[in-house]
């Protein structure tokens, strides 16, 4: 098996971005969009979870506003 080239979302981001379709392809054009988007929410995501895990002797109640943002990221 072929060592992986990409090892993180960032760099899968950076390579479907340079490597997107310009013409035709309609499909395969809105599949990379959509792939692009859902793979920056996951690094959205990370990030508010890093600082979850960052906060030591906090309550639920604390969370709220982390809570929220996770709601706004995840657009609900």
């Amino acid at each position: 098996m072929a060592a992986k080239l990409i090892r993180t979302n960032e760099e899968a981001i950076d390579c479907l971005r340079k490597n997107k379709p310009t013409s035709g392809y309609q499909m395969l054009q809105e599949s990379v969009d959509m792939g692009i988007e859902a793979l920056e929410k996951i690094e959205k995501i990370e990030k508010v979870v890093n600082i979850f895990d960052s906060i030591d002797g906090t309550t639920f109640d604390d969370y709220e506003d982390l809570v929220d943002d996770l709601y706004t990221i995840l657009g609900k």
